[in-house]
């Protein structure tokens, strides 16, 4: 299915100088929801280590990095 948006969302990161990869998940969450009725989601999130434990740690560069995408996203920098 098409959807504007992740086109959109697509063009900003391709245009991006540092790397940015895109995945299939499996895993568990919200997102799984609008999947099952056919609503195309993306899940940005930043690498880490114990994710959903009390000792998580998460890539501060790569909340940066999220930052930076999307306000190119919103702000058409693409």
């Amino acid at each position: 299915m098409k959807n504007s948006y992740i086109d959109l969302l697509s063009i900003t990161c391709s245009n991006r100088e540092d790397k940015v990869g895109f995945v299939t998940s499996m895993h568990v969450g919200d997102f799984n929801h609008f999947a099952g009725k056919g609503i195309p989601k993306v899940v940005l999130d930043p690498n880490g280590d114990n994710l959903h434990c009390a000792d998580e740690k998460v890539n501060l560069a790569d909340i940066v990095k999220l930052k930076d995408i999307l306000v190119d996203l919103v702000f058409g920098k693409s």
